[in-house]
């Protein structure tokens, strides 16, 4: 009775483990694309089925009942002495298996930048604790009871309310991009624009979350300034989690449809937050196993509505308060490369929709490596826009601004 049981499960792991089946249940896109993928799948499920038949005709057979025995001790010991192996393997610093991407999502998932932190992989360190904001997160420099926002020097010297005007730009790193801080893009501006100062508040790693944040909280600092909000389209993402280089508020929806801020405060102790916060992850070998099939984004209605919303209340709060606002929408090379994503779409359905203006880099910058014979990454360097980017972008916002009236 035993080994027909055993036949019949052989049989059924065959026919159900299939493409289909494994597409649905592990992809997010119900897809598998990869060829070797796919072939490997069939053969395994034609050697189950294969087997199963063979066992319950010949289960009586000394080989079979061996081969047999053999393979349910394989499915029993196999997987738990491979997790316990590569449990082991992380002990070792240069292990191949201290690589966050084999198990979580860079894009998705907070046990990827746990992970980071914990095994000190691509240079993740974790921020020291004067750098630490309760409410942001992290900021461009040291905070202290003077300069609660942690604002750098010069940006905390333009943000006092001298009668000057203000523009100010918030964003990620790619507002200033890979330059010494003399060729970052609101330096470029502020020389070329007299009437006004134009202040760098962009920070590293930020999210579209973050950068609401400082927004809603330091627009206030100035008399109505002029609000440049620069967005990545990776930034996209970033809302939804709950840790990235440090911990930092995870944004939602409520089921009211109003923006929901969790996680806060951030402590300043990263190192004992690093070390206790919940990976979510049970078994290491599954995640290594599945994480290849794993197709789309599985928190892509999340981000959607999440980053909609955002949208809709910093237009509304510019608007409350009487302010201009103007979008630039950046990218990262690989994303120009490529056709227009979800994100790229979601951004400028949504700002076209709240009659918002915006700068597309994308063309922009399309447009000027085609007249010139050059190739993008002319225009980037470590990921980021380098010197000749930052000035072809800021040289298109300071035209936007000089027919606004700023000379």
């Amino acid at each position: 009775m035993l080994p027909r049981l055993w036949a019949g499960l052989l049989i059924a792991t065959g026919l159900l483990a299939n493409e289909w089946v494994l597409a649905h249940l592990l992809t997010d896109d119900h897809r598998i694309d990869r060829l070797g993928l796919r072939i490997a799948i069939w053969v395994v499920d034609v050697a189950l089925v294969g087997w199963g038949l063979l066992t319950w005709r010949r289960h009586r057979h000394p080989l079979v009942r061996k081969l047999n025995a053999l393979m349910i001790s394989l499915f029993v010991i196999t997987p738990l002495l491979g997790e316990g192996l590569l449990r082991v393997s992380f002990l070792l610093e240069g292990s191949p298996t201290r690589d966050p991407n084999l198990y979580a999502s860079y894009f998705s998932e907070d046990a990827h930048w746990l992970l980071r932190l914990r095994w000190s992989t691509d240079g993740a360190k974790l921020r020291a604790s004067d750098r630490v904001h309760p409410l942001l997160g992290w900021s461009q420099s040291v905070i202290s009871e003077d300069n609660p926002w942690g604002f750098a020097r010069r940006t905390r010297k333009q943000m006092t309310d001298d009668g000057r005007r203000k523009i100010l730009f918030y964003g990620d790193s790619f507002v200033a991009g890979r330059s010494k801080p003399e060729n970052g893009i609101p330096r470029i501006m502020d020389r070329e624009i007299a009437s006004a100062d134009v202040v760098h508040l962009g920070v590293g790693g930020y999210g579209t979350g973050q950068i609401h944040l400082l927004f809603r909280e330091t627009h206030r600092l100035v008399e109505n300034p002029f609000i440049i909000i620069g967005v990545m389209t990776y930034d996209l993402d970033r809302a939804v989690l709950g840790v990235r280089t440090c911990q930092k508020p995870r944004f939602g929806v409520d089921d009211d449809g109003a923006l929901a801020v969790s996680g806060l405060p951030v402590g300043t102790d990263q190192q004992a937050f690093a070390d206790t916060a919940p990976l979510g992850i049970r078994s290491y070998l599954w995640r290594l196993l599945v994480t290849p099939l794993r197709g789309g984004d599985p928190r892509r209605t999340e981000k959607q509505r999440v980053n909609a919303k955002i949208i809709e209340e910093n237009v509304a709060l510019t608007r409350k308060n009487g302010l201009s606002l103007l979008y630039v929408v950046f990218y990262s090379e690989l994303a120009l490369t490529g056709a227009p994503d979800w994100r790229e779409q979601l951004l400028k359905a949504e700002l076209a929709r709240h009659g918002v203006s915006f700068l597309d880099t994308r063309p922009l910058l399309l447009d000027h490596v085609r007249s010139r014979g050059g190739a993008l990454s002319d225009l980037y360097s470590d990921g980021h826009h380098n010197d000749l980017g930052n000035q072809v972008i800021a040289g298109a916002l300071t035209a936007k601004l000089r027919a606004l009236g700023y000379r």
